[in-house]
């Protein structure tokens, strides 16, 4: 086995690499000595060498990067303890924000719900398919017999005695099924420590997971699991041999898979799109007979999926509602000196009247969670026993969550923007009947077109300014206005269109056309500047319509990009063999424009700026292709933002290179200085504008103002409404932390009394 990159592989790679760009110059050469016709083969050969030239080198330094080495035992082990240490690290915290720090006693049976579910004694006495089921837990007493009842902070007596490793968690929503995961997770963890106990199979390591956005129909479950768990935990690949950093630690991780080393927490089967996709999720699940799985899910859709796709061997159980005494032991859990007795009195109550409408509300840990958190600091939980004023779950909950409102914003004046925003925001999920929050699609639900509108303003300004410094004033105003108009008008035609039918762009293909749109801009931009002061100066002639002309290409960019689905992603790395094709076509597009109009030399250089350009915008920003998939919501807003500034910077360099080098040969050194950095400001600015959607959601701002709801940064308020717990998050995506508030919001009575 090589311990080491070979020596051989390297020569050969970096003479290929020699070879191929000493015959490009050689070419480019006998180019530019031909005649009468040099121009004509410049550009042939730029555009034939450069995708040739990039792409082989890129595949050859591939193939010399590729090692031979596959991560040792001991390379795995101690990726593995990083991963477990990091777990242990965040997993607490993320459970203290979610409110599961102090656990509810939350008793769980055999499920008498699901579907074609094995008995406790058909699972204990069936033995397994040849070849089913992981490693064994060395914990795991022979021959003993599985747990019929506990309660969830005992899961793991279950989970340790499974041979096949297969655990399913259903419960109503509300009923603590993360929770309990997340408990059975820590107590995993906990193991990993005890001195006897091997690193390997014996104790893989639990990572949980929300599936919501895995397409089961078309991604292994593997790739999935390796991918998002590589995505949320890039920290413990930092300091690793570069064996285990190869392919971002992707591969890594899937041996750790492979091996069973670590266990997937799957959370939410039913919050996946369809009855389709959760079947097919369970056919995964079955197959991959290496991994322990826990998964949960509602029983109405365990059973709906399983129907189709069965999970295999598995132990089912069903979360039971709290009793009385239970949630009054969470309830007086940490309580001292006056809210003691507070807590105290109606806890009382609650025992004496357990078939109130109170104590049949607090059935779910949820309710019980809130009424917490309602009355943590002020006020008296006792009101809700009033049978006179609350009469039903309805009205007690409506009572519950206007005291959480009160009590977790003080202020009259920020309680009341922030009502007002939340209320919009439940009746928006309400008439598009989902109970996703994803924050960068709040931009089409007012006034889709504003950001676009404000891109148009800023491409019009950056116009207006280079043609004015051309021309003058007068052709600059009139070059502005008609781009602005052309391009305001197009984009926010595209977006009116697609945001009234829900059309969401994904895929290669759009960020293609965005592309070709840009280098044709760019390129017609940098001809401009080299033939407009040579020509009469005509303010009703063709300079307006070469603004129009402009103005509605970057409007069907602009209108492409708006209609993209999903926040930004910004890192910088080489481009693959796909991106720097792409970028070098958007480039030759740009060069062939000059080419036309100007000539060959000029063509070539404004070809190769664009072409770089373009190829690291394609390698270091681009939309997300799983966007629930994420870290958080937060996360993503700050990769978003990053994303467009990266966007920004390069097309601003490119741009200012490309039309100052263009205003020097025209016009000077000191206006074609001036022109390339005014160029590159406003171009940066617009660019950064047009790609990013948390800009976009920071213009939608403006346009929440004409709904009456005064909210500068929509982000903060719905980040802090998940930390006093109103919000919670699956993956990027916020959700009403309990349904009856999102009713509650939504209602007529609530909104007129918000207005």
């Amino acid at each position: 086995m090589w311990t080491m990159r070979s020596p051989w592989r390297a020569f050969i790679a970096f003479a290929g690499i020699t070879l191929l760009l000493a015959a490009d110059l050689v070419a480019l050469y006998w180019a530019l000595t031909r005649s009468p016709r040099s121009n004509a083969w410049i550009v042939v050969v730029a555009a034939l060498s450069a995708p040739i030239v990039g792409g082989g080198s890129k595949s050859l330094l591939s193939w010399w990067r590729k090692s031979t080495l596959s991560p040792s035992e001991q390379q795995l082990r101690a990726v593995a303890n990083a991963f477990a240490t990091q777990l242990r690290s965040n997993l607490p915290r993320e459970a203290r924000a979610d409110g599961i720090s102090r656990p509810l006693e939350i008793r769980w049976r055999w499920t008498t719900r699901a579907k074609n579910a094995l008995t406790m004694d058909e699972l204990s006495s069936s033995p397994l398919p040849s070849g089913f089921g992981p490693a064994p837990i060395a914990t795991r007493l022979s021959g003993s017999r599985l747990p019929t009842a506990g309660t969830v902070t005992e899961l793991g007596g279950l989970y340790q005695q499974l041979e096949d490793g297969r655990l399913a968690i259903l419960g109503d929503k509300g009923s603590g099924k993360t929770g309990a995961l997340m408990l059975l997770s820590l107590a995993e963890l906990a193991r990993r420590d005890l001195p006897s106990e091997e690193w390997t199979s014996n104790v893989p390591i639990p990572v949980l997971l929300a599936v919501k956005g895995w397409d089961a129909d078309s991604e292994p479950l593997l790739d999935w699991a390796s991918r998002a768990i590589v995505h949320s935990h890039r920290a413990i690949f930092r300091g690793q041999p570069e064996v285990i950093q190869r392919h971002d630690g992707l591969e890594a991780v899937r041996r750790l898979l492979d091996d069973g080393a670590i266990a997937l927490c799957l959370d939410g089967l039913d919050e996946m799109d369809s009855t389709l996709l959760q079947s097919k999720a369970l056919e995964q699940m079955t197959a991959e007979q290496q991994i322990r799985i826990v998964l949960t899910s509602t029983a109405e859709a365990f059973n709906a999926a399983n129907t189709q796709g069965q999970l295999g061997h598995a132990a089912v159980i069903d979360l039971l509602p709290v009793d009385v005494h239970s949630a009054k032991r969470y309830l007086l859990d940490g309580q001292v000196s006056r809210r003691l007795k507070v807590w105290t009195d109606f806890t009382n109550q609650l025992e004496l009247s357990p078939t109130s409408a109170a104590a049949r509300a607090f059935a779910d840990p949820l309710t019980i969670s809130l009424v917490h958190d309602a009355y943590r600091k002020q006020g008296d939980p006792a009101e809700l026993m009033d049978a006179e004023r609350l009469p039903n779950r309805p009205q007690l909950l409506d009572r519950l969550f206007s005291t959480l409102l009160s009590n977790e914003y003080p202020d009259a004046t920020e309680r009341q923007r922030v009502k007002m925003l939340l209320v919009w925001l439940a009746a928006q999920m309400a008439i598009r009947d989902t109970s996703d929050l994803a924050w960068w699609r709040i931009r089409r639900w007012v006034l889709p077109w504003l950001p676009c509108v404000v891109a148009s303003l800023l491409f019009g300004a950056a116009g207006g300014v280079v043609s004015g410094l051309i021309g003058g004033a007068a052709l600059g105003a009139a070059f502005s206005g008609g781009l602005f108009l052309a391009c305001s008008i197009v984009s926010a035609a595209i977006v009116i269109t697609g945001t009234r039918h829900d059309r969401r762009l994904h895929g290669p293909l759009p960020r293609l056309t965005v592309a070709v749109c840009l280098g044709a801009v760019f390129g017609a931009g940098v001809a401009l500047i080299r033939e407009l002061p040579r020509a009469a100066v005509n303010l009703g002639g063709i300079e307006i319509g070469l603004a129009i002309a402009f103005g509605i290409v970057i409007g069907l960019a602009i209108g492409l990009v708006a209609l993209h689905d999903g926040p930004m992603i910004g890192r910088m790395r080489p481009p693959s063999v796909g991106e720097a094709f792409a970028g070098l076509a958007a480039g030759g597009v740009s060069g062939l424009g000059v080419w036309i109009v100007v000539g060959g030399p000029l063509g070539l250089i404004v070809g190769l700026v664009a072409g770089v350009g373009f190829t690291l915008t394609y390698a270091w920003t681009h939309p997300s292709p799983r966007p629930y998939q994420e870290v958080s919501a937060a996360a993503s807003y700050a990769a978003d933002r990053r994303a467009s500034q990266i966007f920004g910077a390069i097309g601003g360099i490119s741009t200012g290179l490309g039309f100052g080098i263009s205003g020097y040969l025209s016009l000077g050194l000191h206006r074609g200085l001036t022109i390339g950095i005014a160029s590159a400001i406003l171009s940066g600015v617009a660019g950064a504008v047009t790609t990013s959607q948390a800009i976009a959601l920071r213009i939608t701002a403006l346009g929440l103002i004409t709904r009456g709801i005064v909210c500068w940064q929509p982000i903060k308020r719905l980040e802090g409404a998940y930390h006093r717990r109103i919000l919670r998050q699956v993956g990027t995506v916020y959700q009403f932390r309990h349904d009856e508030l999102s009713r509650y919001l939504s209602r007529e009575p609530m909104r007129r009394h918000v207005e």
